[in-house]
């Protein structure tokens, strides 16, 4: 019998591998061919990729729920505790100019769990202003390197920013110079109530996904009894 040569690579999936090719898939022995498909342990190689990308999706599913489900918790805990527009005192619009460039640790709100836990917070790089009129406010924006955050302050450019002070906090927040107290707060608001109401669509298709799938292998166990 005249012997073959057979390649036990991917790229050797074609007619020079004569009838079949052996490849070890995730511990799995499967045969592919070009006359003849051989099955062993249950498994044809299109099988098993989509196995294994249900699997993806199902991961990617369960960890978008996740994070559905913070923000909207999130959404719900800012809408509640948010100042009113009334709470706001504007105290005029002040010029600004950076001076530096410093770092400090947030909160890491990373969607990976494992990561939040191995590393509760981050450090992020901040660009500082302040008030050229010294009147003692401070402003600050996020760098996305230490780099470019210089580059900023080297450049030393103003940027005109609107002081609302909250009296009963004795703190005060800075926001663009043509934006209100009633304008801000209204921004606020509608930017919570459109991610919690991304979240809750999620988390019910979600739902609603699983209550199909649940009713689908119910039907096909009552087919078989």
């Amino acid at each position: 019998m005249r012997s073959k040569k057979y390649y036990s690579s991917l790229d050797g999936l074609d007619s020079r591998n004569g009838y079949r090719t052996e490849i070890v898939f995730n511990g799995e022995m499967c045969y592919t061919g070009t006359e003849k498909k051989m099955k062993v342990g249950g498994w044809y190689f299109p099988e098993v990729c989509m196995a294994k990308l249900k699997s993806i999706v199902f991961v990617a599913g369960v960890m978008l729920l996740i994070l559905a489900a913070a923000v909207g918790y999130l959404s719900i805990e800012e809408l509640f505790t948010m100042p009113s527009a009334d709470s706001y005192t504007d105290r005029g619009v002040y010029t600004f100019v950076p001076y530096e460039v410093a770092s400090e640790q947030v909160k890491n709100t990373s969607a990976d769990s494992r990561d939040r836990r191995m590393h509760p917070t981050k450090t992020v790089y901040i660009v500082c202003y302040r008030d050229i009129g010294g009147s003692g406010y401070r402003w600050k924006e996020r760098a996305i390197t230490p780099e470019m955050g210089q580059a900023v302050v080297d450049a030393g450019a103003t940027v005109e920013r609107r002081v609302l002070s909250i009296p009963d906090r004795s703190t005060y927040i800075t926001v663009e110079p043509d934006q209100t107290a009633e304008s801000y707060t209204d921004g606020l608001r509608k930017k919570y109530i459109v991610t919690l109401n991304l979240s809750a669509v999620y988390i019910l298709l979600y739902a609603a996904a699983w209550c199909l799938i649940w009713r689908k292998n119910r039907k096909k166990k009552v087919g078989t009894a």
